[in-house]
């Protein structure tokens, strides 16, 4: 009876149906592609609007021509464990601005400093798109929902690339907003990616989770490292913009003072001088 009982018993599975985590790879896998298409679109559309900065031959007066002459003499007093500057520390945007103006044809063409502003825009874009995206759930339905899913995660990147103002910063080489919120975006995604690999049932993958925390902790504290403190508004800046339409009473207006303010205290030639 005994041997008649065990053999009634139906055995017990060894392995999952291979149906359902079949589907769920496939559909994972087409959305990390679509994910890099998106990207890459999104990306093809900044360089496209950032075309005609690709015409100018000569850094323009203000944010380059500081980052060409000071950025050298910075770099020197990082390598001396010194401040370079009394109200701020930004040892990345010193080193940043060093290679962007010292390298490939730089500083006698913009072909370099160029490229490093389009990596500099490739990092914002990826960091938005890869932000959103860990926020959205993994498609688990069909490949349309994976695809689906990535075309909204590049949304924010898409909206940022064709807002008018947004694009006058991400042009200029100055700012430091693309690089800073790319960076953290970026470095914060490959974050949480490392802490759900870490959190996934199964086995460990030891190698994935420790190049994504590393590479990311790299990532987010190079975008730290470039928050600037700004300065302390100027006379001019304080006066009420009410008066800058009416004039003062010498006849000169807020807009025409400010910028003679800015040129007697520029320490780069003029313009004449530069040409």
């Amino acid at each position: 009876m005994t041997q008649l009982d065990l053999r009634a018993v139906p055995p017990t599975p060894a392995t999952r149906p291979p149906e359902r985590p079949l589907h769920v790879a496939r559909s994972r896998r087409a959305f990390w592609i679509s994910l890099l298409a998106v990207i890459a679109s999104v990306f093809a559309l900044a360089i496209w609007v950032l075309s005609p900065r690709f015409e100018l031959d000569t850094p323009s007066l203000v944010d380059d021509w500081a980052s060409l002459s000071r950025s050298g003499d910075q770099v020197a007093d990082l390598l001396r464990l010194r401040n370079p500057e009394e109200s701020r520390f930004v040892p990345t945007l010193a080193i940043g601005s060093d290679v962007q103006w010292h390298t490939f044809d730089a500083p006698d063409g913009l072909t370099g400093p160029n490229a490093w502003n389009l990596l500099r825009v490739l990092a914002l874009i990826s960091g938005l798109t890869l932000l959103t995206a860990v926020a959205l759930p993994y498609p688990r339905g069909t490949i349309c929902n994976a695809l689906l899913l990535a075309t909204v995660a590049g949304i924010p990147a898409f909206a940022v690339v064709t807002v008018p103002k947004f694009a006058r910063d991400m042009a200029r080489f100055g700012p430091q907003e693309p690089l800073l919120i790319g960076a953290l975006a970026l470095g914060g995604a490959l974050l949480v990616l490392a802490v759900r690999s870490l959190l996934t049932p199964g086995p460990l993958a030891t190698r994935r989770v420790t190049a994504l925390a590393v590479l990311g902790s790299a990532i987010w504290l190079f975008g730290a490292s470039t928050r600037t403190r700004p300065s302390a508004p100027s006379r001019s800046s304080r006066r009420s913009p009410l008066r800058a339409d009416t004039g003062s009473a010498t006849g000169g207006s807020w807009a025409r003072s400010a910028r003679r303010s800015s040129a007697r205290s520029a320490p780069w030639p003029s313009c004449r001088s530069c040409t």
